[in-house]
Order: C-alpha cells, then structure tokens, then sequence
C-alpha cells in the first residue's frame, strides 16, 4: 500500500506528536534551503544540519535530498559522536508545499554488534556513503551526485536568483593516450587533471558551492554557485593558463596533454525559464569551439 503523501497542518502534527519521544528527533525540514519547516508548510530559521549534526552544510549524500526528488522514503544510518543514528526522510505535501518528514533514532543502545566491530562498521558505512556520490579513481564528486544532490536544488536557485557558473573541461585526444600509453597511465592523467581543479574548485559553503565533478569518461564540470560570470571565467583562463600539461608516470614516461573548455552562467539567460540543459548545452558549445582550435592547431604542426 502506498505511504500517504498528502498532509493538512493538523495531520501532520498530529503525525509528529505520534512520533516524538525525549530521544528521537522528528522535524519538518526543506533540503532545498536547509531550513526547518512551520507544520503548516512555511519555512521558520535554523539550519537542519547544524541543529543536529553541528555541521555548517548537509551532508554530500543527504538523504532527505534524495528522498524530496524521488518523492519516496530513504534510509541512512549515521555515525556521529561515536553515537549510531538511523535516519528516515520521507517525502510529503504540507498545505501545498513540498518538504520532508526526517525520523532520527538514536540506535546506539539498542542495536546489538558482536565484538569490537563499531569502528570496522562506521568505516564501511562511511566507505559507502562515499562511493555513491564520489568519483573512486579521481576523488571528485561523480555523476550520481549532479544528478541527486546538486540538480534538485537547480529550480531553488532560478527561483531565488542565485548564480550558477558552469565550465565544461575535456582532455584531448584522450582515446590516443590510452592507445598509446596503456589505460593505467589514462587513470593517472585523469586523476592529476581533477585534482587539480578540485584544489581549486573545493567548497561546500552553503549557497557558495564550488565543485568539481566527473561528469563520464574523461569530461569534467566545474561548478561555481557565487561571484560574478567575470570572475568564473576569469578564474578557468587563470586555472588552465598555469596548469602544468604534462603528466608523469615514471621517471622515464611524460604524457603532453591539452584540454578544452567552455563556459555559461545564468548572468547570460535573458529571463527566469532558463533550465540546466540550456547552461550544459552553451558550456559544451564553447567547449567544443576551442577543442577544434585545437585539433586545427595540431594538424598545422
């Protein structure tokens, strides 16, 4: 039977009341903003992970994120302070507004674990929840991220005027150095290009986020949610004018490589109905004219 998801002001209290006890923690809270919702669907002052977890943004794998684009249930178990917490965001409707329902328990006296295994299970947890949203060759966040994490919160940001940068990198010819130098020394190229532009592009403030992201294969994003599209742009030239191009696999093995970007911002939309793919589609545009710069560069040579 399908959960209800529709819900008045009282029927959701009435839900809480049910729920609270003086140890679990029962709260409405909209992932978007990061704010605590009223019952009646409105949003009231205090940030949902630092009222709980003491941190100054939401988790990279929030569940409550996810929950709210699927429209469904999640679960996550949660070490904190040597404390094991179970954590169920459910997604309703308050009186028009969407938000989520966040059930934390604290199981940490009532779960039974044999032996000495709580640090062995928080790492493989942790170990988890990194590999759902991080890129395990390069360390950059991978594509299950833009696509649950950072795309639910793109309306929220259109709707509130908040800039988003975007560049689009992609490492030339990549299919020749794998040809030519083995796959392993590929994994190395691609693991120097996105740490260096995670060192450069590595935040999480909220509403001031920089990101480096794996989009697939060897192609890249770099996202930046603050500063003028000046800046952004300023700050990729500057980036790729001092990258060093050449990758060392061994003492005697160099790799010369090129890259090709392009960027967008919504400082270029006209109005407000601009969507993510209209950002994605002009960044890869421009991407594409300077790899043919490129390509027409190399074949003069």
């Amino acid at each position: 039977m399908a959960l209800k998801k529709v819900f008045t002001k009282e029927e959701v209290e009435q839900l809480i009341d049910l729920l609270s006890d003086d140890t679990n923690i029962v709260r409405l809270v909209d992932p978007l903003s990061e704010f605590l919702v009223n019952s009646d669907g409105t949003l009231q002052v205090g940030n949902i992970c630092r009222s709980v977890w003491g941190r100054p943004h939401r988790c990279e794998n929030c569940s409550s994120l996810r929950a709210l684009q699927a429209q469904e249930v999640l679960y996550k178990m949660e070490f904190c302070d040597d404390r094991i917490y179970w954590i169920i965001s459910r997604y309703i409707n308050v009186e028009g507004h969407d938000c989520v329902l966040e059930f934390v328990v604290d199981t940490t006296d009532s779960i039974i674990i044999e032996g000495d295994n709580v640090e062995q299970i928080s790492e493989i947890i942790e170990g988890y929840n990194n590999q759902v949203v991080f890129d395990s060759l390069t360390g950059v966040f991978n594509r299950n991220y833009l696509d649950t994490i950072f795309m639910p919160t793109v309306g929220f940001r259109r709707a509130n005027q908040m800039p988003i940068h975007v560049a689009i990198i992609d490492l030339d010819n990549f299919k020749d150095v794998n040809d030519t130098y083995g796959h392993a020394a590929g994994d190395r190229l691609l693991t120097d290009v996105g740490g260096f532009w995670k060192a450069r592009f590595d935040s999480r403030k909220k509403n001031k986020e920089r990101l480096t992201i794996r989009y697939g294969g060897d192609e890249m994003l770099v996202i930046c949610c603050e500063g003028s599209y000046e800046d952004f742009i300023k700050e990729i030239e500057d980036g790729y004018d001092h990258m060093r191009k050449i990758c060392y696999i061994n003492e005697t093995t160099t790799i010369p490589f090129t890259l090709s970007y392009g960027t967008s911002s919504t400082e270029e939309m006209a109005d407000s109905s601009w969507t993510w793919e209209d950002l994605f589609n002009k960044a890869d545009e421009r991407m594409y004219v300077m790899k043919d710069a490129h390509h027409a560069a190399l074949a003069n040579t």
